[in-house]
Formats: structure tokens, C-alpha cells, sequence
């Protein structure tokens, strides 16, 4: 379970944080650790802490030392076809978080069971090293998977990234930003960090805009020394914005950028639905390929939000798509409203963008 909204402490990160190929392990099945026998399951192949980078900085209690992993969840490989690849990114404010969460490693499974690749990866938290080494180590980690497609039967061709949270954060980053060099990952340098798609639940689109975007009833104040945003940027995003702004999804949108989708429930009282808000309407702006599901009475959970889009009847929801087309003096907007959003929307995303 990761980054659930309890209000019972004063501080973001309090409440947050009681929520919660070398060195290789091989497992098949549903939800097993490394080096533990697994239910068998001819579904989905595992492959554990699977050594992306060495990172010296890395030190916290949730890594291996000196290193950042990755966990490969892959489709039944007796089928000739090659998988496309999700890399997921953990949330936890930057600061903590696991890539096998128990409660996110259904979400993994449920894709690898429609034919998907998912990399639930780690990458360095703010106290080990602050902006941009976070989102670089996204993209080593694109090049690492990329490097090794012909190991794993991956569609190197094909990539998305999602996240939640803050993990969305770096997730929609990725998509934003593959034209922005002083990003790239330092993986093998013949291998792009480029992303086809970006996916975001609940993320943080504009970090000098969260005291802007708060839900009227947080408990939580935002933007000050030791607030997350301000640890990531090392710096006080309310007193130097525009750093808050250098790590923020929202300034880097333009119309080449490949399509975003974004998940946000408007109960969310740790990152105001408006964060996405601000960015759809950026990416109208824009003429960007984006759609934006506000989710009725959601708050701030990523087993909520699956458990609500894995449900039959769909999700209540408002749902906003940018369209553009060439010959538009600007971009048409369509709204729709109801019980509309579940998983499948996301799964024909991703087909449709990652040509599956």
C-alpha cells in the first residue's frame, strides 16, 4: 500500500511513510521474494532485483547498497510476439518507497496478463541525491531494458512509463522531456531513454503550484523548507519557485511530445486533483495529446484507485481529451461524465500507442 491519506499526523511525510543482472532472482508466479519458492504460474515470469546502475550515493534503508534495481514482471513467453514495455515508478514522496510493494504487485500482474512488460523500478530518493538525478535514473533504466530487450523478449521500439504520486511525477517527466538532454539517463549510450506514452495516477505536475492546488480540507502545508517538493530540488520552492518549476512536468509540454494519460481523484488531499488539472489544460494550450480522468471521491491510494478501475460497473468519473489536428484554429475539447473509467481505458491506451 503506498501513499494513503489517513490525516491523523501533521506532516505529509509522517503520515505517508507508516504506509507503506547481477544479483538476479528468478520466480514464477504471483508476488514471491527473492530466493523464495513461488506458486507456479505459466502466466507471468518474474525476474527479481535485476542491477540497473551503480549509483555509489545510494544508501537508504529501502535500497541495495550502492546500486538501483529493478523487478521484470513478462507475459507467457511461449508466444512468439514481443512484449512492450511499462516501466513503473514507485511513490513516496521521493523519499521512500518499494518497487515490490505487496499491495501495487497485482497491478504489475494484471498488465503482464495482457500481454505488457512491467519494470517496477528503484531510483534515487531525495536524500540520497536531489533533482535531476531522479528522474536520470528513469531513464538509465530505459536504456538498461532497452540493452537487454533481446534477453527478455522486449519491443524495445515500445515504451511507456507510469507512476504514482511522486513516481508519477518522474513517470510523466519521462514523456515530457525526451528532447531535454541534460535528462538523459548515462546508461549504454547507444540505447534511447525516449518514451512512447506516459501514464500518471495522482501525480505532481507543477511543484510550485501545491499550496495553489490543495484539496480545501488538507492538513498539509506545502512548499516550505522541509516539504517534500523543497527536499527533492534541494531547494525552498516557495522562496525560489522557479526551481520547483525546473523539476516540474508542466513546463516542459509540447505537441510532439508522445500522448499522456492521467488518473486523479478529486477526495485527493495530499496532491490536489488540480495538479493534473493544471496540466491538462496546459497540454489544450499546447494542442498535446492528452486525456484526464478526474475520479469521483478518490483520494490519494494506488490500491483504491485500481480496486475502483478494476471494478464492474467502471469508475464515476469526468473524462476531458485534448484533440488537434492540423487544420484546427485551436484544440477541441470532449468531456464526458459517468461511470467511465476503468482499466481498459488504460490497457487500449497503451495498445494503441505502443502498438500491441
Amino acid at each position: 500500500m503506498t501513499d494513503h491519506d489517513k490525516r491523523n499526523g501533521t506532516t505529509r511525510r509522517s503520515v505517508l511513510r507508516g504506509l507503506s543482472i547481477a544479483g538476479s532472482a528468478i520466480a514464477l508466479s504471483t508476488g514471491s521474494a527473492a530466493g523464495t519458492p513461488a506458486t507456479p504460474s505459466r502466466e507471468i515470469e518474474r525476474y527479481e532485483n535485476l542491477t540497473y546502475a551503480e549509483r555509489p550515493d545510494v544508501d537508504h534503508e529501502d535500497h541495495s547498497d550502492g546500486e538501483l534495481r529493478l523487478d521484470l514482471y513478462l507475459p507467457d513467453r511461449r508466444t512468439p510476439r514481443l512484449a512492450p514495455v511499462v516501466v513503473y515508478v514507485h511513490g513516496g514522496q521521493w523519499l521512500y518507497g518499494d518497487k515490490a510493494d505487496p499491495g501495487e504487485v497485482p497491478m504489475f500482474e494484471h498488465f503482464a496478463r495482457r500481454g505488457f512488460a512491467v519494470a517496477s523500478i528503484e531510483y534515487r530518493f531525495a536524500t540520497e541525491a536531489t533533482f535531476p538525478a531522479q528522474i536520470r535514473d528513469v531513464n538509465t533504466a530505459i536504456q538498461w531494458l532497452r540493452a537487454h530487450a533481446d534477453d527478455y523478449d522486449l519491443d524495445a521500439e515500445n515504451v511507456a512509463t507510469w507512476g504514482t504520486s511522486a513516481g508519477a511525477h518522474l513517470a510523466a517527466l519521462a514523456g515530457v522531456t525526451n528532447e531535454v538532454n541534460e535528462f538523459d539517463g548515462d546508461g549504454p549510450a547507444e540505447y534511447s531513454s525516449d518514451v512512447q506514452a506516459a501514464v500518471s495516477w495522482y501525480g505532481i505536475m507543477a511543484l510550485d503550484r501545491m499550496r495553489e492546488t490543495a484539496h480545501p480540507d488538507s492538513p498539509y502545508e506545502y512548499e516550505h523548507a522541509t516539504a517534500p517538493e523543497s527536499l527533492l530540488v534541494g531547494e525552498t520552492v516557495g522562496e525560489n519557485p522557479e526551481a520547483g518549476r525546473y523539476a516540474s512536468p508542466l513546463k516542459y509540454v509540447d505537441p510532439d511530445d508522445p500522448p499522456l494519460l492521467l488518473y486523479h481523484g478529486n477526495d485527493d488531499r495530499i496532491v490536489g486533483h488540480g495538479q493534473s488539472e493544471l496540466l491538462f489544460e496546459r497540454a489544450c494550450e499546447r494542442c498535446h495529446d492528452t486525456t484526464f480522468y478526474e475520479l469521483h471521491g478518490l483520494g490519494h491510494s494506488s490500491e483504491d484507485v485500481y480496486s475502483a478501475l478494476s471494478d464492474a460497473p467502471p469508475a464515476e468519473a469526468t473524462a476531458r481529451t485534448v484533440h488537434c489536428k492540423p487544420t484546427d484554429d485551436a484544440p477541441q475539447e470532449r468531456v464526458r461524465d459517468g461511470p467511465i473509467a476503468s482499466l481498459t481505458d488504460m490497457e487500449r491506451f497503451l495498445r494503441r500507442n505502443l502498438r500491441h
